[in-house]
């Protein structure tokens, strides 16, 4: 027990890890491949996956890892079970590690917000695996992050070893996707920046990632199969200019960066609420303003006060969109001006995570596609700004009891309706899987009936009749007779 007191942390931190990593491993095992995972599994089944992702860099797009990635995952289900409870633990362990005060409340924190992301969010990325692709790069940022914090503020040896392992996910990170790739370039600028007036001895090798790091978006960018699918796909989006490309997914940036996250927002507004009673009261009024917007939608559900509306109806109320806009564009800024007390290295270190949490989305204004996981990143950094500032306030016993608890209660909810989604997704699959028996052993029947999975509990498991393209991979990935008519029936 004594020894149990004095490494309580480690304790603690080590618990949740084991249980994300199991509850991970189950409800990646329970869930069945879909959409993009058939063609891809497909294609890793026809030729070598590296060079197939080669093939994809000169025809599709700059991805190269994300496409490895995705070809040698569809075609060992088994393996990306495991690889991908992996990834969530090391994001979750990668996270607290990177504060060293109030761990166990951060713990609580970072497990809660995990669980209760956006539902398109989670189906997109959590369970999917070529939505699964964004998550990949989330976790080397997130050790990048952990390895440069502890050589810039608490002056760690900068290994020969520890730079070239920099360097090579400098050169990963930009290859797996376009958002992280600039938050990545953004990070590199800043740190260089920051070496610059305050710690000279790094600048140079910083100057050399930062470097590699462009190098890697270039790659990117100048792929062959990137051009031609914007030209093939989109190509009114290059005649439109930087403003028009803004306005149009405008509604989209505030949708996925705070509307849709309510839980998140409502956290952040506490946690700013908290910093300011000691640094600036003044500000109290206006987070708990920020409170009572991130959860408007479920109080005009109980209400049904139409005011609510200009609070999150963005897709049907100028009103909603000029206030949100309005409202988070101060939000931000005045978060900028509440922790100016901070030490110089603080405040440099709070600043990057909330600019870094920006960039994800921002940089998303001037793609011509724009879903729900391209938000992941913005998601997860304002969970690391969330944690930032619990790591930099003090706690009492009355108010850590208070947050633990509403922690838990929202993490005890989420993981019994993952449960339910997960398992119930599943049975379905098995009543799905002796139907595709039936009609692999049985070429010749025209039409082949298969259920359709629960409505949005998994991203893409089901095929409309206009979507050619997965009826061919889907055909082509279980055996089925290509001239079969597939017809997806609700249960």
């Amino acid at each position: 027990m004594k020894y149990l007191k004095q490494h309580r942390d480690i304790f603690i931190i080590g618990v949740f890890s084991i249980f994300i990593m199991f509850f991970f491993l189950y409800i990646s095992y329970l869930t069945p491949l879909a959409g993009d995972d058939w063609g891809y599994a497909v294609m890793g089944r026809n030729g070598n996956p590296f060079m197939q992702a080669f093939k994809l860099y000169l025809s599709w797009s700059g991805r190269y890892f994300s496409e490895l990635f995705g070809l040698i995952m569809t075609n060992n289900k088994w393996l990306w079970n495991i690889v991908n409870s992996i990834m969530f633990t090391a994001i979750f362990y990668g996270i607290v590690k990177l504060f060293n005060k109030n761990i166990i409340l951060i713990c609580f924190t970072v497990i809660a917000l995990i669980f209760s992301v956006p539902n398109i969010l989670r189906i997109e990325t959590y369970t999917f695996i070529m939505g699964n692709t964004y998550v990949v790069p989330l976790v080397f940022i997130i050790i990048y992050i952990n390895i440069v914090k502890r050589i810039i503020f608490e002056s760690k040896e900068f290994k020969k070893s520890i730079f070239y392992l920099c360097l090579a996910l400098n050169i990963y990170i930009p290859l797996c996707i376009e958002n992280i790739a600039a938050i990545l370039g953004f990070l590199n600028v800043l740190i260089v920046i920051y070496c610059f007036f305050s710690n000279k001895k790094l600048l140079n090798k910083f100057i050399i990632i930062l470097f590699v790091s462009i190098l890697g978006i270039a790659i990117l960018r100048l792929s062959p199969g990137s051009t031609y699918r914007l030209l093939r796909d989109n190509p009114e989006w290059k005649t439109l200019s930087i403003f028009n490309k803004i306005s149009i997914n405008w509604l989209n940036f505030l949708n996925y960066t705070f509307v849709k996250n309510n839980y998140l927002i409502f956290t952040l507004s506490t946690v700013l609420i908290l910093f300011s009673f000691k640094h600036n009261k003044l500000l109290i009024p206006f987070y708990f303003l920020g409170v009572i917007v991130s959860i408007s939608q479920q109080l005009f559900s109980k209400t049904n006060i139409n005011f609510l509306k200009m609070f999150f109806d963005i897709f049907y109320s100028r009103s909603a969109v000029l206030f949100l806009t309005v409202f988070y564009l101060i939000y931000i800024i005045s978060i900028f001006y509440l922790l100016r007390p901070l030490k110089k290295d603080k405040y440099f270190e709070g600043i990057t995570y909330l600019m870094l949490a920006g960039t994800g989305n921002l940089v998303m204004l001037i793609s011509p596609i724009y879903g729900a996981r391209s938000s992941l990143y913005t998601v997860y950094f304002l969970i690391i700004f969330i944690c930032f500032i619990l790591s930099i306030i003090d706690i009492n016993n009355k108010l850590f009891t208070i947050m633990v608890f509403g922690f838990s209660t929202l993490t005890f909810l989420k993981i019994n309706e993952y449960l339910y989604k997960y398992r119930l997704v599943n049975d379905y699959m098995k009543i799905r899987n002796m139907e595709i028996e039936y009609y692999v052993n049985n070429p010749d029947v025209k039409e082949a009936w298969l259920i359709r999975m629960p409505e949005t509990f998994i991203h893409s498991a089901d095929i409309e009749e206009w979507d050619t393209n997965h009826m061919e991979v889907f055909k082509a990935y279980y055996g089925i007779n290509p001239d079969m008519k597939l017809i997806f029936y609700k249960k």
